[in-house]
């Protein structure tokens, strides 16, 4: 093959030249969960109160171990303008540093971790019909949760001490939520609840992590904290028929700690880095209207296997990085991965005898920011995108055949930023 003059290969460094890497993660779960059900009569309205134990548990094991491969010494024949298979060809790896390329391992003390985590949780709730036409169901949960990470790879084990992320937290979480019937097709509801957000063990670890899809380089934090949420939400729902929905609902909700990704450029070095971090005052509220018809009622025929949906939901969100995290770029911003509006759309069809079944699905987001630019690197926006799924199945004698096309439009996935 000739060689591209376009291009050369590139060495110095570990992290530049070409290298390999090999990775393992094992996983042991272990869960356990224990119910209790007692009906009674509320005024001669059937009820029932409900206990329960819960208890996950999870270990796990990670570590990677990388290679780079190591220019030979000036004066030697190898052409490194030559396509990359022919560069590192059998016969141009081996021992010989003046004609050959080294392998040599370059196994960091964070490319290894281990972790656990322990979720313990009591928790009792009722379904109360207060009235005929109020239906109360309200509980709490009392969850008490360990995350345990020690990072360092075993071969550097007896060098270096690990680099510890803990997270001890006691929660209690209620919840509500109240339902009036103010027809015998139409509802209100409101609810309330607390809930938690904590971050994965890889998260917690103080290791760097590749995403090759994205071409992004990650880096853990053993800082984090668990995200504690406040949620309340309004709801006026309409059911023309069994199979028909009209409904619009408010909501927000109050984030302590939110966990949000940032972006940076490291110390000595040119490539991003993308990290978990716990901001601040996070704060989100919302509309969304929401519909589910049958288009028979437009008419006979194909019209009568038809059904579609439409869901728009309009969002207000911000948040703060903490001054330990130095300045953002952005002092005014929306929440990560939150778009000021989404929209979905789809197009339902059943045959009479339910074997054939097809939909058509639309979707589109605002503009959204993917990681917070922090010390001088701008915010990395995920730009709107349109998409259009179709999915078809077909049920023969017992065997479901699926078959589906995504991305219909061809739309592009764009990041800019600035």
């Amino acid at each position: 093959t000739d060689a591209d003059p376009d291009w050369r290969l590139a060495g110095g460094a570990a992290a530049k030249a070409p290298n390999r890497s090999f990775e393992s993660m094992t996983d042991v779960d272990r869960n356990a969960r224990a119910d209790f059900e007692v009906p009674f009569d509320l005024k001669g309205r059937e009820s029932r109160f409900k206990v329960g134990y819960a208890h996950k548990n999870k270990d796990r094991s990670s570590e990677a171990r990388r290679f780079w491969f190591q220019s030979p010494s000036s004066g030697n024949t190898i052409d490194d303008r030559a396509p990359i298979e022919e560069i590192l060809a059998d016969e141009n790896i081996g021992g010989r540093p003046i004609s050959q390329f080294a392998l040599v391992e370059w196994t960091r003390p964070v490319d290894g971790y281990t972790a656990s985590q322990d979720v313990e949780a009591f928790y009792g709730m009722a379904e109360l019909p207060i009235t005929r036409k109020l239906l109360l169901v309200g509980g709490v949960r009392h969850e008490a949760a360990r995350q345990e990470v020690a990072t360092v790879h075993r071969l550097w084990a007896k060098t270096y001490e690990p680099d510890l992320g803990v997270i001890d937290e006691t929660n209690v979480l209620p919840a509500a939520n109240l339902r009036y019937s103010l027809t015998e097709n139409v509802n209100f509801r409101a609810g309330f609840s607390k809930t938690l957000n904590r971050p994965d063990l890889r998260e917690l670890s103080n290791g760097e992590w590749d995403d090759s899809d994205r071409n992004r380089k990650f880096l853990g934090n053993p800082e984090l904290k668990q995200a504690e949420l406040t949620n309340f939400d309004l709801r006026l729902e309409w059911f023309p028929t069994a199979d028909e929905l009209l409904a619009v609902s408010a909501f927000t909700k109050d984030l302590g700690d939110p966990i949000e990704y940032a972006v940076f450029v490291a110390t000595g070095s040119n490539d991003p880095l993308y990290q978990p971090v716990n901001t601040k005052d996070g704060k989100l509220s919302g509309l969304e209207f929401e519909s589910r018809l049958a288009l028979a009622r437009l008419g006979g025929g194909i019209l009568e296997r038809l059904g579609a949906s439409a869901n728009l939901t309009l969002i207000d969100s911000s948040a703060k990085l903490p001054e330990s995290l130095g300045q953002q770029t952005d002092n005014s911003r929306p929440l990560t991965g939150q778009s000021s509006y989404m929209v979905n759309a789809g197009l339902q069809f059943v045959s009479t005898n339910r074997a054939v079944s097809s939909s058509v699905q639309y979707n589109v987001f605002g503009r959204r920011i993917d990681a917070i630019g922090v010390l001088s690197s701008p915010n990395i926006w995920e730009e709107p995108r349109h998409a259009l799924d179709w999915t078809a199945s077909y049920d023969l004698r017992g065997v479901n055949l699926k078959f589906s096309v995504e991305n219909l439009l061809d739309s592009p996935v764009r990041y800019t930023q600035g």
